[in-house]
């Protein structure tokens, strides 16, 4: 694709262009394995909250054993 870019648009122009659309890509694809993860996420713990804090409830976990944010 570059390399029509490069015939189309002339050396210079056409490699930029490609460089663009290279980085443009990249960051599509990058996006679209975040937002699978982001829904494979909320898809299979979906309810990791609410057990933890029932398992909170009957005891057992305890309130030290709560995971903290870094």
């Amino acid at each position: 694709m570059i390399g029509i870019l490069r015939i189309c648009f002339g050396n210079v122009f056409g490699s930029i262009l490609g460089g663009c659309f290279t980085i443009y890509f990249a960051y599509e694809s990058m996006r679209n394995v975040r937002d699978f993860g982001e829904i494979t996420t909320i898809t299979l713990l979906s309810k990791t909250s609410s057990e933890y804090h029932d398992l909170q409830q009957y005891g057992f976990i305890s309130h030290c054993d709560e995971p903290t944010a870094f």
